[in-house]
Parts: structure tokens; C-alpha cells; sequence
């Protein structure tokens, strides 16, 4: 069973995330945070299958987080999650070390595809994007 860590500054997604991937059967989450800043090592000491990481939060922003959290661990898996369909933002995300970008707009037909790809070594783009 694949193990997830959700960042994301809003608790009404970090919620409906978990619930998701678990109804799903798609995994298990195992750690969450609201704040990227405070995330960072947790992460690192969990060690899941799977980061999901919001691209716009505050103090930190994802784009920072990903930077960081790949720095430190390398083999960290990073799907991007956001409500920005920006090509800027994909592109910064993937240069920061992200394996995968889906829109939040598509999270429920998307993750599983991302995540399964990501998971064989491949990157993984929302069809909605291009790089």
C-alpha cells in the first residue's frame, strides 16, 4: 500500500485529499500539515511514497518546499497540486524537482493515473497542460 504526505494550507482540501486517496484504495495517508515551513523534515522522517504539495501557500510556497525537500532527499516523489492552470507554474514546479503536476479542478480523474506513473519513474502532466 503506497503512503502519502499531503501539504496544502487549506484544511477543507487536505481533508477531502485523505479521504480520496483512502476511499479509493489508491493508499494511506500518513502525515499532513497546513504549513509548508513547519513540513519540510516531517516529511523527510516519514519518508512516504508520495508528496502531494499545493504550488501557492504562504511563507513557503510550494515552488520553495519542493526545492528544498528534493535538496534534502532526493528520492522524494512530488506531485504538484493546484488550481493554477499556468504553464509558468508547471514548468517551475518540474525544474524544482516535482515528478507530476495535476489541477486540482481534476484531482478525482487525474491522482490515480499521476501517482501510477510517477510511481514506474515517469513524469506526469495534467492533459489540461502543456509544458
Amino acid at each position: 500500500m503506497l503512503t502519502f504526505a499531503i501539504v496544502d494550507d487549506q484544511a477543507v482540501v487536505i481533508s477531502a485529499l485523505t479521504t480520496f486517496i483512502e476511499q479509493s484504495e489508491m493508499g494511506r495517508v500518513v502525515y499532513t500539515n497546513e504549513h509548508s515551513h513547519f513540513a519540510r523534515d516531517d516529511v523527510v522522517d516519514v519518508k512516504p511514497d508520495i508528496v502531494l504539495v499545493d504550488v501557492a501557500m504562504p511563507k513557503v510556497s510550494g515552488l520553495d518546499f519542493t526545492r528544498q525537500l528534493v535538496q534534502v532527499w532526493s528520492e522524494a516523489r512530488v506531485i504538484a497540486i493546484s488550481a493554477y492552470a499556468s504553464p509558468v507554474y508547471l514548468r517551475s514546479m518540474l525544474s524544482a524537482g516535482a515528478m507530476g503536476y495535476v489541477l486540482k479542478d481534476y484531482i478525482s480523474d487525474e491522482l490515480e493515473k499521476a501517482v501510477g506513473s510517477i510511481i514506474e519513474g515517469n513524469q506526469w502532466v495534467s492533459p489540461n497542460l502543456t509544458v
